[in-house]
């Protein structure tokens, strides 16, 4: 497994978001990416600067779309909007589920779309690699407009509020960040809905539950051809012509990997007993049965 895992914001595998989440690999930022979340950033300045109206930016949000805002509130206006949509509730989301979801959020910003800073990637990546992780709950805006109650108590850590899990303790957030030396950070115009309005909760759960369901096949595929084997059944069941004919991929690949691991079996080459034997014709295939 990968000890170190760079974040281009292109793409980001199951496995390494799991190596990153629940081992613990580090996060590596490359300097291009870093280069092109500062030209975002300072193409939405001179944006602001101009004067141009900005949704969530240089106005309010929801009902208040078309309320606009002085720059100087436009900041303030982050800390807001992560205070106000910090309404989760339930248990405690998993940790590794939480270190997953600041991580795809922080892969994210990493394309350089999300009008954040640099800065701001920065403590989010130092977060991931020193495990300060944020504690949110499993219950409230998850899936509307984003899971943006999840993702507003994980963005309270970054300015020292809600709550933090750091060397398998749950502290608040401002003394993880401190044990850690980790900054604090204060928000500029637009972070704050940068950071809540997304899918990343979601994307953990998705994540571990493919590789946790891919790894529960894995053995299911090694047992149920452990069970083949000492039965010496028969192996037309998993035939790749009788497979093909269904065109469903998992089910092909599940009769490929049986016939990979049955492969070579002395059981099986053992004459068969009470089943059909199989016998192919140019027109069509029968079953006949042993007596």
């Amino acid at each position: 497994m990968k000890k170190e895992i760079i974040l281009s914001g292109d793409k980001l595998s199951i496995e390494e978001i799991i190596a990153i989440a629940k081992y613990n690999a580090k996060v590596i930022i490359p300097e291009k990416s870093v280069k092109r979340v500062q030209e975002n950033w300072d193409a939405i300045t001179e944006m602001l600067e101009r004067g141009d109206t900005m949704y969530g930016l240089n106005t309010g949000i929801g009902g208040f779309g078309n309320v606009k805002i002085s720059k100087n509130k436009a900041g303030e206006l982050s800390t807001r909007m992560l205070k106000a949509h910090s309404a989760g509730y339930g248990d405690i989301v998993k940790p590794e589920i939480a270190k997953a979801t600041l991580l795809l959020r922080t892969n994210l910003f990493t394309k350089g779309y999300s009008g954040v800073r640099p800065k701001l990637i920065r403590t989010m990546t130092e977060m991931i690699n020193k495990n300060v992780i944020p504690v949110f709950y499993n219950k409230g805006s998850v899936g509307t407009s984003g899971d943006l109650a999840p993702l507003s108590q994980m963005g309270l850590v970054i300015i020292g509020e809600g709550k933090a899990y750091y060397q398998g303790k749950i502290m608040s957030g401002k003394q993880a960040m401190k044990k850690a030396e980790i900054p604090l950070l204060t928000l500029a115009y637009r972070e704050g809905l940068a950071i809540m309005n997304g899918t990343q909760y979601m994307s953990a759960l998705a994540a571990f539950n493919v590789y946790d369901a891919e790894r529960l096949i894995k053995q299911l595929e090694i047992i149920c051809s452990m069970t083949i084997d000492v039965l010496n059944c028969v192996e037309s069941a998993y035939s790749q012509e009788y497979n093909a004919v269904k065109g469903y991929g998992g089910q092909n690949d599940s009769a490929w990997n049986l016939r990979k691991l049955i492969k070579g079996s002395e059981i099986m080459q053992q004459k068969k007993k009470n089943v059909a034997l199989v016998t192919k014709s140019r027109a069509r295939t029968s079953i006949i049965k042993v007596k």
